[in-house]
């Protein structure tokens, strides 16, 4: 069940990709992001009500640290990704973000079976490489600076994967709630502070749908760590790069190069690996 909701995160964090940068092609960064985020903040209050938990302060507190963690790892991707060579801002920033997660389970007694091991040491080598881009386009950042913002976007993402396998496992999704409900007024904040609107004018549906998306990959997330091990639980949901590509493919008929296909076969086998080991 673990690997099903981790797989789960994983699709619906691509498909938020997908539509956030579909949306950020008509509206302003801050615009999309604050009004994506209202509506996933709503998803994850119906959410909360419907699935039982009793959340301590604590998880409270820890949710609402882990949402100022989590919109600035995002803030930074997107920033990185606009300025900098999405090549090179991509793979390292989707490698990065498992990878303190990975760490941190290792560290608190969390162990890996060979197979499991084989499946997210594969499960990294595709994150690789279907996050590789095909646009060459020199872009205004240099390539080490872009590196270090993807490599601190990275840590922060993973920092927020941390965070959530440390609820407590009563708590239902109230901590996610309180993650949110401090993300909001921040990206409000800083989009006036930008003098952005915080309400996307039009296509209000499929801006709303980014951030309902979003919600959905953090609340699958949180149930998968809590059902299984974060170390292969974090390796699994980076894999969202791939239904990103995928989605990309279908919808706008995108061209998938020989690299991001060899990924997506690394990632059925990293897969196959962490389900059977």
């Amino acid at each position: 069940m673990a690997i099903i909701l981790a797989l789960g995160a994983a699709v619906s964090w691509g498909t938020a990709d997908f539509l956030g940068g579909k949306a950020t092609r008509n509206h302003a960064l801050l615009t999309v992001m604050a009004s994506s985020q209202m509506a996933g903040l709503l998803a994850l209050v119906i959410g909360a009500v419907l699935i039982s938990g009793s959340p301590e302060g604590r998880d409270l507190l820890l949710g609402s640290g882990g949402g100022l963690i989590g919109v600035a790892g995002l803030m930074l991707l997107y920033w990185a990704l606009a300025h900098g060579k999405m090549s090179i801002v991509a793979p390292v920033t989707a490698v990065t973000a498992p990878l303190l997660p990975f760490i941190w389970g290792l560290g608190n007694g969390e162990t890996l079976s060979s197979g499991g091991a084989a499946g997210a040491a594969m499960g990294l080598i595709a994150i690789v490489l279907i996050s590789r881009s095909n646009d060459d386009t020199e872009r205004r950042l240099s390539v080490n600076r872009s590196i270090l913002i993807a490599l601190a976007s990275g840590v922060l993402i993973g920092a927020f994967l941390v965070v959530l396998d440390n609820f407590s496992d009563d708590s239902g999704l109230w901590p996610l709630v309180a993650a949110r409900g401090t993300s909001v007024p921040v990206l409000i904040l800083v989009a006036l502070w930008a003098r952005e609107s915080v309400l996307v004018p039009s296509d209000r549906a499929g801006v709303a749908s980014v951030g309902v998306f979003d919600a959905a990959a953090n609340a699958l997330a949180l149930l998968a760590f809590r059902e299984g091990m974060l170390t292969l639980g974090a390796v699994l949901t980076s894999l969202y790069p791939a239904a990103t590509v995928l989605l990309a493919r279908l919808v706008d008929r995108e061209h998938l190069g020989r690299t991001q296909m060899l990924g997506m076969a690394f990632g059925a086998v990293a897969i196959t690996f962490i389900a059977t080991g």
